[in-house]
This record gives structure tokens, sequence and C-alpha cells, in this order.
């Protein structure tokens, strides 16, 4: 008599061998981010956008560069270009509750003065 074949739900064993043939979560590549890293980029670019359009609109001939070098990780900084700093936040830890507390509409006025 041949050997009977296991039915299909049987040969899958048990959860722990299961366990042991599942793929194993690959390493991050370099370029690859978490989504709560790309929340938190999120954060940063919302407000110097908003920065740099307000100011545009309210001070004629102003020209507002964001990020002209690499950025600096957990700082908003928002200056004149080889001048006067007008905010500095630096090394803010998560959730970057500084920057949030920010009323951004008068930070805008204020440096459109």
């Amino acid at each position: 008599m041949a050997p009977r074949t296991p039915a299909p739900w049987l040969a899958l064993g048990t959860r722990q061998e299961r366990k042991e043939h599942e793929p194993r979560e690959r390493p991050r590549k370099e370029h690859e981010h978490s989504a709560g890293e790309l929340g938190c980029r999120r954060q940063f670019k919302i407000r110097a956008v908003k920065v740099k359009e307000d100011l545009e609109s309210f001070v004629p001939g102003v020209s507002v560069v964001i990020n002209p070098e690499k950025p600096r990780r957990g700082c908003l900084e928002i200056r004149e270009e080889g001048g006067e700093v007008f905010i500095s936040l630096l090394n803010m830890p998560r959730p970057f509750t500084a920057m949030k507390k920010l009323d951004m509409d008068e930070v805008i006025k204020d440096i459109a003065k």
C-alpha cells in the first residue's frame, strides 16, 4: 500500500514551523523611510512653504529659499541670507512641540515688518 500524502491543511505544520519558514523582514535601505519620518518631514515642509508664500506676498521683491543646503534634523530656522536670524529652533526632540506651538501668521508678520 502506498503512503498517503497528508491533507493540504496539515502540510503547513505547526505555528512555529510556519514562522521559521516565513520570509524575514528585510532591512530598510538608506533611501527608504518609515511613515513617521515622512510625517515629521511634512510638518517642517508645510511650515517652510507657508513662510515662503506669505513672505513673498507681503514683501514685494523678496526672494525666499528653502534649504539651500542639506537640512538639519529637528531644526527650523528662518533667517536672512547671510544676516539676521528671525527664528531659530534647533535640535528639537519629537514631536516638535516648540514648532507646533508657533503661530506662523504672527511670525510672518514680525518678519515682514
